[in-house]
């Protein structure tokens, strides 16, 4: 678990790097080879919480199950995530896809 925790503030700043040169109505796809929840969803709900320009969308094809329960995340939000594990339809070590579109400049509240 303290392995795990040493990602997330790496995992965040790479994250907003990307989000500061995506184009408005640019897309980035964030993706881990993990199962773990701080690295996906928790990343995915503090990414919508930090930066209001993005929008959370559903990926197509969707061929995984929906993000885990997650504090900020509404169910909504949980059915655009898509997660692979052991214990999928498609069986994965682990793996996370998470869609989002840039709205607006990040600047703009």
């Amino acid at each position: 678990e303290k392995v795990i925790k040493s990602y997330v503030p790496l995992q965040r700043k790479l994250f907003e790097n990307a989000v500061h040169l995506l184009k408005i109505n640019g897309y980035l796809v964030y993706s881990t080879c993990t199962i773990a929840q701080p690295e996906n969803e928790g990343l995915v709900a503090w990414a919508l919480n930090s930066f209001k320009c993005l929008k959370l969308c559903r990926g197509e094809p969707y061929l995984g199950e929906p993000g885990w329960p997650t504090d900020g995340l509404s169910k909504d939000d949980l059915m655009k995530l898509q997660r692979f594990g052991p214990n999928s339809r498609i069986d994965s070590v682990g793996f996370f896809i998470a869609l989002f579109v840039k709205e607006c400049s990040h600047y703009d509240k």
